[in-house]
């Protein structure tokens, strides 16, 4: 997502909550274990320049079978080299105290990757915006790089939405049309966005009968911080 755009708290296992997907009736413990796996994430940064900023807070959850997997989630403060404008900390919330005792973005992203697994991710503007945040920083710190799939929501909007001039994709515009009360969360925190996110690729998903691999949407590959030998 664009954001000028988390102590680091990892959480693996989660339950999927009792649902419905795309027309299949209940979900059996095989459809769940055939399912893709996706990472719905959102950073924030110090700037929208992806070789001049870094990245400052990173939340995510996993989503299986049209469902946000509940209790499963990642979220970790960077801290960045140096200090955070006044500018961004008034939009993000989040100061130089709050960064102060976090993992460098190159470290945090290391657990990410952990984290992300074979799992595709995806963002909000993430092919624009998000993902130039993990090629630069894993670019700037020479890191050794695996290639992970992607998904830029936005393609979730456009096929749901069309594509006609002043349709708009926004995260905001997004919510607005699918009758989501954008009040409920905390804008611009990646905690608070990738809970809008995840309830509008929920809804989403299901209005445009996707099935547990989300075929058809388009993705792109990006690069993360390679796995480390256990």
């Amino acid at each position: 997502m664009m954001s000028l755009s988390h102590k680091s708290v990892e959480a693996t296992g989660g339950q999927l909550r009792p649902s419905r997907c795309a027309g299949t009736g209940e979900i059996s413990s095989e459809q769940v274990q055939a399912a893709t796996s996706f990472v719905i994430f959102d950073l924030e940064t110090t700037g929208l320049s992806p070789h001049e900023c870094e990245i400052i807070q990173i939340a995510a959850t996993r989503f299986r079978c049209g469902e946000i997997v509940v209790g499963d989630e990642f979220f970790s403060y960077c801290r960045p080299a140096g200090p955070i404008s006044r500018f961004i900390s008034d939009y993000t919330g989040i100061t130089d105290r709050d960064v102060r005792d976090a993992p460098r973005p190159i470290e945090m992203l290391e657990r990410f990757s952990c984290y992300v697994g074979d799992s595709v991710i995806m963002a909000h503007n993430g092919h624009r915006f998000d993902t130039k945040f993990l090629e630069a920083t894993c670019h700037q710190h020479q890191a050794q790089r695996r290639t992970v799939e992607s998904i830029d929501t936005i393609a979730i909007s456009r096929r749901l939405f069309g594509t006609a001039v002043g349709t708009g994709h926004s995260l905001d515009r997004v919510m607005e049309r699918l009758g989501i009360n954008t009040s409920r969360y905390q804008r611009h925190d990646a905690r608070g966005d990738i809970q809008a996110l995840g309830d509008a690729v929920r809804i989403m998903w299901r209005r445009l009968d996707l099935d547990h691999h989300g075929s058809g949407i388009l993705r792109r590959e990006t690069v993360l911080p390679a796995l480390r030998p256990e």
